[in-house]
């Protein structure tokens, strides 16, 4: 009969593991593998379950009484950890702490029979997953995806919909046209001493415009509902905050990035299945260029104006200064 390995992992969070081992009667010391993590220059490496990580003089590891207090069970060397977990005792290998506490990362075999030292894969648990969830953000999962970690799922929850550099996500609708019952659409502005805060008048479209050549993302181009991009010609665009940045695009294909979800009151759109979003969310993010993606010192991804929409935008302001 298998008998199952699970390891919990947690950094805040909680990483699950299972494993295989031999069928009774097997033979052989099949349990000769089984060793604790060792702690060695503040780097935890666990050879039993190929798993470690290096953490900086900020984290505090737990000594082996301390360990044994959170867990009441006292496992000094690999033998007694293995006969505790036999038991069905949940035993702790590290407990390392920052923050006076608030962060943690665990390492903790519970419930777990008899340890034969097979990893997932070579026991033939290939279906296992391994998940990771609680206050994640992305530099966590890139350390983590560095470090090799064998993980297979990501539960984000808060740091999807915000982050530590913008803790509150404030979104407010403001009054950008007017439409006249003969259909003749007024553009309306707000205007603020903010320059960020100046709205972007009219009923509008928006364009994402690819490179023909590559594929990747080149620039958004905002255009009034009434114009077209025509791709099979140049196209020179330009920085809404510094017009004299000023760039040439050929070579491209300018695709409506916006469609209808309503008409007259009614619903015209039919929501895909989960899986064709998600397929196509990675379909996008791919088209961008990594030197956009990175988190550290990204380049600016523009979002641009056409000539007519800009001209549009100008006017309103300076009608709104008389």
């Amino acid at each position: 009969m298998k008998k199952i390995i699970a390891l919990l992992l947690s950094m805040m969070m909680v990483l699950s593991m299972a494993a295989c081992g031999k069928k009774d009667g097997d033979g052989g010391d099949s349990q000769s593998g089984f060793q604790r993590g060792t702690i060695e220059n503040g780097i935890y490496t666990n050879t039993f379950v190929g798993i470690g990580c290096q953490l900086s003089d900020d984290w505090t590891y737990y000594t082996d009484e301390q360990l044994a207090e959170l867990s009441g069970v006292v496992a000094e060397s690999s033998e007694e950890m293995q006969k505790a977990m036999e038991d069905g005792k949940s035993t702790y290998d590290m407990f390392a702490s920052a923050m006076e506490g608030l962060v943690t990362i665990n390492v903790v075999y519970e419930d777990l029979g008899a340890l034969y030292g097979k990893l997932l894969d070579e026991a033939g648990w290939t279906e296992c997953q391994i998940s990771v969830s609680n206050s994640l953000d992305e530099y966590l999962i890139q350390d983590l995806l560095l470090q090799d970690a064998k993980i297979d799922l990501f539960g984000v929850g808060e740091r999807m919909i915000t982050a530590k550099s913008e803790p509150v996500f404030g979104g407010v609708y403001k009054l950008v046209a007017i439409e006249e019952p003969d259909g003749t659409v007024i553009p309306k502005i707000k205007v603020s001493e903010n320059v960020e805060k100046i709205t972007i008048p009219h009923f509008k479209k928006v364009y994402r415009l690819f490179g023909r050549d590559t594929g990747k993302a080149i620039a958004d181009y905002i255009t009034v509902h009434d114009e077209t991009v025509d791709d099979t010609k140049g196209l020179t665009i330009f920085d809404p905050m510094a017009t004299w940045k000023r760039k040439d695009v050929y070579n491209f294909e300018a695709r409506e990035l916006l469609v209808p979800i309503f008409k007259n009151g009614k619903r015209v759109y039919d929501c895909p299945p989960l899986e064709e979003i998600k397929a196509y969310c990675a379909q996008q993010v791919d088209t961008l260029w990594d030197e956009v993606k990175r988190f550290d010192y990204p380049h600016k991804y523009y979002v641009d104006l056409s000539d007519k929409l800009w001209d549009i935008q100008q006017c309103l302001l300076r009608t709104s200064q008389m």
